[in-house]
């Protein structure tokens, strides 16, 4: 399990000129309203969001237009593993995220939604 916190600014949302000083809270409601990244994780098994509720999606705006959207989620990763050292090898895991759009520009593929 896993609290997915994606962060990022956007311009067209800030709002410092209309002299409010405190950030613009939502839930998952506020967060279809907006445009998001399309993120996966490149070394997925599987995966799951937790939760389908509304209040399981938390949506932040700072007046300068920051995001930051926090979702639970479960993942199932691939992790290639070495054991040529058994018993005494150490095994490093990487979480692997990747834009569908900078995926699509390196590889020539489409994204799979």
């Amino acid at each position: 399990h896993a609290l997915l916190q994606l962060s990022f600014n956007d311009s067209r949302l800030a709002y410092k000129e209309l002299k409010r000083h405190d950030n613009i809270i939502g839930q998952k409601h506020l967060s279809e309203r907006l445009w998001l990244p399309h993120i996966f994780f490149a070394n997925e098994r599987d995966s799951s969001i937790l939760g389908t509720d509304e209040k399981d999606v938390l949506t932040s705006i700072s007046p300068e237009g920051r995001v930051v959207i926090s979702q639970r989620l479960q993942a199932t990763l691939y992790c290639y593993m070495n054991f040529k050292k058994f018993p005494f090898d150490e095994q490093f895991c990487a979480t692997v995220l990747e834009s569908c759009k900078l995926k699509r520009e390196r590889e020539g593929e489409s994204c799979f939604f």
